[in-house]
């Protein structure tokens, strides 16, 4: 009986622990840009701008465009496609906490980008933007 209990006991501790499925952050929300940086130089004209990513569009409050935009979470970086009417723009995203941070090509070039930085004289943006608190 003993054996049996201690055999028991051994295999539930042994047993792998099922993995937690978490969900991947969610980039629909009212955010603002805290930091924008193209070509490795920092626009300050851009901090302080609102975008809205509500179903399946993002919304640029200051120039009232309004985007289409699809992500995948899955892939790593998580990849984002602005969707405009003239062109799909290829970005990546991540999501830390309250912090968004989006890297895309501006001026024609259709590359996705592989890392988060905006090297000098390139026509990548870099942008980082902090989740909006509702009041």
């Amino acid at each position: 009986m003993f054996a049996s209990t201690l055999l028991t006991v051994a295999v539930v501790v042994a047993a792998p622990v099922g993995k937690e499925k978490v969900e991947p952050a969610k980039i629909e929300g009212e955010w603002v840009v805290e930091k924008y940086i193209q070509g490795g130089k920092v626009n300050e004209k851009r901090t302080g701008m609102h975008f809205a990513f509500v179903d399946g569009k993002v919304m640029v409050k200051e120039e009232g465009a309004d985007i289409g935009y699809t992500v995948d979470p899955k892939k790593s970086p998580a990849t984002i496609d602005l969707i405009t009417g003239k062109e799909n723009i290829l970005g990546i995203y991540k999501i830390e906490g309250d912090i968004l941070t989006i890297c895309f090509p501006k001026g024609g070039t259709t590359e996705r980008p592989t890392k988060f930085e905006s090297p000098d004289e390139s026509p990548v943006v870099l942008m980082t933007l902090k989740l909006e608190k509702k009041k």
